[in-house]
Formats: structure tokens, C-alpha cells, sequence
């Protein structure tokens, strides 16, 4: 499937479809506009109050490597290679997989790495610095986007594994958007509760979970 995605990519035309964020490239490196775009579909402001975030706390970026969860086409991955180590990027879906990949070879980005898996079942190490970004933590029934279609244990499985750790830091982002309040009650009352040996604060529309030695 990832090599099919990758040959869709190579195809003639097909990027003019797809957009993927101008801004965090232009402060990257120059790049023709005719020859690759990108458009974060109305993100820009999120993606900009993260480099925010990155700059106030560089703790973030500072430990042995940093793991984005749900990485979709990359984006904030590669905002973070630009200050971390080594980076890797994980999605179950092939084509964001492949996007992500397509604009790390556009970038000449060496530290950063994408690939097609669960999160659930990565072998995360002390010492990472994982970034909970979107809404990978919650299971959906047919896309519902009510709290009573939320299955919360994939979500206290995933800070059950996150409080088995050490040394490590996580970011999240809390949602705006009254429609995914129920995001909200996962990143604070349910990852309090099981994260009682780390320090919790909440930056904006942030929270940060830190459990270092």
C-alpha cells in the first residue's frame, strides 16, 4: 500500500491537489512554489502557536528523541527535526506516511523518520518526548463526534504506558471546537488521574505532562 501511495506521488499533476502548508517551509528552505505546495487545510494557526510552544519550552525537543503519534503529512514532525535530535512520525494511514516522506526528501531532512504503524503498539522508551497531537487517543464509531461514541480505554491504555515510563515528556493540544469537548475530559480529568507521578500544567491550549528523574 505505501509503495502504491508513493507511486501515486510520482504521478504528473498530482501535487497541484495537494496542498500542505507554506509558512514552516519557507522558514526552512526556499522552495519554487510551481514545483511543491503545501497547505495545512486551515491550520496555520495551530501549527504556528506550536512553533511557540517548541520555543518557550525547549524541553520538548531536548530529549533523546522525540515520537509524534499521529503525524499526518508530517508537518509537525518536521517543525521539530528543525530543534530535536531525531524525530519519528507514526500514522496508520499509508498516504499521510507517504506525504510526510515526499516532504522530508523535498527538504533534504536527514532526522526525522515517518512509518505506517499504531501507536498503540510502539515500543516507546525513558527518555522520549512524545507529542499527542490531534485526536489519536479516542476510537470513533462511524466517525460520531459525540462523547458517547468515545471508547476511553484506548486512551487510558495509552497513559498507562506513558506513567510506565521514565524521563520522559508529552504535549497535547486541547481542542477550541465545542464539538470535541470530550478530547478535553481525555487530556486532563483521565490523564490526571493516571499520571499522578507527573507534573501537569496547561499552556494555552496545551497540556504538558513532564516525569523526569
Amino acid at each position: 500500500m505505501l509503495a502504491d501511495c508513493e507511486r501515486l506521488l510520482e504521478a504528473p499533476g498530482i501535487l497541484q491537489s495537494i496542498q500542505v502548508y507554506p509558512k514552516f517551509l519557507d522558514e526552512i528552505t526556499p522552495i519554487p512554489r510551481n514545483e511543491y505546495t503545501i497547505d495545512a487545510w486551515g491550520f496555520e494557526g495551530f501549527h504556528n502557536a506550536f512553533c511557540d510552544l517548541l520555543e518557550k519550552y525547549p524541553i520538548l525537543v531536548q530529549f533523546r528523541r522525540v515520537v509524534d503519534i499521529m503525524c499526518n503529512i508530517g508537518t509537525n514532525s518536521i517543525l521539530a527535526s528543525q530543534k530535536a535530535r531525531n524525530v519519528v512520525g507514526l500514522d496508520i494511514q499509508p498516504m499521510m506516511v507517504c506525504l510526510a516522506r515526499y516532504t522530508q526528501r523535498k527538504l533534504g531532512i536527514e532526522n526525522v523518520s515517518f512509518h505506517v504503524k499504531d501507536f498503540m503498539s510502539y515500543d516507546f522508551k525513558n527518555g522520549d518526548s512524545i507529542f499527542i497531537l490531534g485526536n489519536p487517543l479516542e476510537r470513533r464509531e462511524a466517525d460520531k463526534m459525540t462523547s458517547s461514541s468515545i471508547d476511553y480505554s484506548r486512551a487510558i491504555a495509552f497513559f498507562q504506558k506513558l506513567n510506565a515510563l521514565s524521563n520522559v515528556v508529552a504535549v497535547a493540544d486541547l481542542s477550541e471546537d465545542p464539538g470535541f469537548m470530550y478530547r478535553n475530559v481525555l487530556y486532563t480529568d483521565v490523564a490526571a488521574e493516571i499520571l499522578q507521578n507527573f507534573h501537569i500544567r496547561q499552556d494555552g491550549r496545551f497540556m504538558l505532562y513532564v516525569k523526569s528523574l
